[in-house]
């Protein structure tokens, strides 16, 4: 015998799902500009360009860690240099940067050799940079740095 209807013969449950938006902010592109294949001086010098303006809650600036290093086994051949790409600017001109790389005197023992310029993405709370871009250079010096110090 039943003895009537249960509560879960009459109760149907009903389950609201509320989708969040998602957080569509984003970090701006760069591009390099102007890099030569080979590096014939003690310095490096390059164009870097932001693609895009900075936007509140849209798009967040781009902060890169930029090294030179010997490709055969990964010595950093100048000092890493921090660029921020904060620019709101709508015009593309006001965007660029000038990157500046002074090789240190290591340098000297990778002449003819392959080098690469690493831009590395730095993320807040994280302890290690992101990998961003690379290219590879040749480093050919006519002679050596003898006469750099003066």
């Amino acid at each position: 015998m039943h003895g009537g209807t249960s509560l879960q013969e009459v109760v149907v449950p009903v389950i609201r799902l509320k989708r969040e938006r998602k957080d569509e902010s984003r970090v701006v592109e760069a591009e390099l500009l102007r890099v030569p294949a080979k590096i014939t001086m003690g310095k490096l010098s390059f164009g870097l360009f932001q693609l895009e303006p900075v936007e509140p809650r849209k798009r967040l600036p781009l902060q890169l860690r930029i090294g030179l290093y010997a490709k055969a086994d990964g010595a950093l051949l100048c000092a890493h240099r921090s660029v921020l790409l904060d620019s709101a600017a709508s015009e593309a001109r006001e965007r660029e940067q000038q990157v500046v790389l002074e090789l240190s005197n290591a340098a000297g023992d990778y002449n003819n050799q392959l080098l690469e310029l690493r831009l590395e993405q730095l993320l807040d709370g994280v302890s290690q940079p992101q990998a961003y871009k690379t290219v590879e250079l040749k480093l050919q010096r006519p002679f050596g740095s003898d006469f750099d110090d003066f």
